[in-house]
């Protein structure tokens, strides 16, 4: 494995991380495009129209822009949890009576990192970007972190945040940009780093000016220290090939060279 890159949100989940994947995927030569679902669900993904039909609707963005995809793709936490739970009870069942194995969120968390690997050994992939549901307030991606942290020791670590700008409507017109500081904070404070960070605006009330977005840019930077070309502005389109064709002209899909 060469690269990992993950695709983050907050404050909410759904804000359109999709859209961002699929793009940043198929920018990524030799990668394969994964989706980790928080959800404790358990899913009995077989060929069944009904569970082809929930494959087809959470990879229908994947798809639009001629992603190979397929139930495998899609990690479901409640799914990888409970393999976990069956493989270590037959290892109990081997060990010698009165031997107690404690197991912890780190044995999950490798399993969920072994699974990944695997994933990518069999389809002959050396690159691999994640869309992880949920936002990143989840309490239940701290399984999800751990695994990514451990997939990280032998490959360079992406992170892209995807958030928001609000709107003040107070007279100052201005756009409010607490949900992208905190989002910066809080992506830090488990991944270590934020390599890029992209920026929507959600059904706000008014037009946005580059002169709004650009001074909003340079306050997020002195607060959040980052660098503004790692601020990507990223207006509502109608269809994701429009993102795509957006961020492309931006340079602002290319996973960062360098060392791991």
């Amino acid at each position: 494995m060469e690269d990992i890159a993950i695709i983050v949100g907050s404050p909410i989940s759904d804000i359109g991380k999709g859209w961002i994947t699929v793009c940043i995927a198929k920018a990524s030569s030799d990668s394969i495009v994964l989706k980790i679902d928080p959800a404790y669900n358990v899913v009995e993904f077989t060929s069944t129209p009904e569970n082809l039909e929930l494959v087809s609707s959470d990879f229908k963005t994947y798809s639009e822009l001629g992603l190979a995809v397929s139930p495998e793709q899609r990690i479901l936490l409640g799914n990888t949890l409970l393999d976990f739970f069956q493989s270590i009870k037959k290892i109990d069942e081997k060990t010698n009576a009165g031997e107690i194995k404690i197991y912890t969120m780190s044995d999950a968390s490798t399993f969920l990192a072994n699974k990944i690997d695997s994933l990518l050994i069999k389809n002959n992939k050396q690159k691999c970007v994640i869309e992880i549901g949920g936002n990143i307030n989840d309490p239940e991606l701290a399984c999800v972190s751990q695994a990514i942290h451990k997939l990280a020791q032998k490959a360079k670590l992406h992170v892209f945040l995807l958030t928001y700008f609000d709107y003040s409507e107070d007279s100052s017109h201005a756009l409010k940009k607490h949900h992208v500081i905190q989002g910066i904070q809080k992506t830090r404070e488990i991944f270590g780093s934020v390599e890029r960070v992209y920026i929507r605006a959600r059904q706000l009330p008014i037009e946005i000016t580059p002169q709004m977005v650009s001074k909003a840019k340079r306050e997020i930077s002195e607060r959040s220290l980052i660098s503004e070309d790692k601020l990507i502005f990223a207006p509502n389109f109608s269809s994701v090939k429009d993102l795509q064709i957006y961020l492309l002209n931006e340079n602002a899909l290319a996973l960062d060279k360098g060392s791991k």
